[in-house]
């Protein structure tokens, strides 16, 4: 992603109510596929997963409920704050879809349900995130 397009989104982030407008909508979508997702790639006990672009965090919340060590990064640490708010006690961090600075052997599954949906780079995007 450029880097006029990503200070755009981190901005767009910043602007009063854009929260509550995300968990409106894609937040209520969000947690409402998580555990389906979370049975797709078949998240235990002991998973390690990174959740990639995880907004106010439902997907990492659902995994850490489950007894995976899960990880929820986003781009915008205002998402995060809300992330940390609601779900104590899950790792929440700053990150960039298109910068993990994950190893391959530090997590077995990564996620993104929602990251796509903004991605000017797809092709990169899919090749940061992709599962060793």
């Amino acid at each position: 992603m450029n880097d006029a397009f990503k200070e755009l989104e981190v901005a767009g982030w910043r602007e009063p109510g854009r929260g509550d407008a995300y968990d409106a909508v894609v937040g209520r979508v969000t947690a409402r596929v998580a555990e389906p997702l979370l049975d797709a790639v078949g998240v235990s006990t002991g998973t390690s997963l990174l959740d990639v672009a995880t907004g106010t965090g439902h997907v990492a919340a659902a995994a850490a409920a489950r007894g995976a060590h899960a990880v929820g990064i986003d781009i915008s640490e205002e998402m995060l704050a809300r992330a940390r708010a609601r779900y104590d006690g899950v790792e929440f961090a700053l990150g960039d879809a298109d910068e993990l600075a994950f190893t391959t052997r530090s997590t077995r599954w990564r996620v993104s349900p929602s990251s796509f949906r903004s991605r000017s780079d797809l092709r990169s995007s899919c090749r940061s995130i992709r599962s060793p």
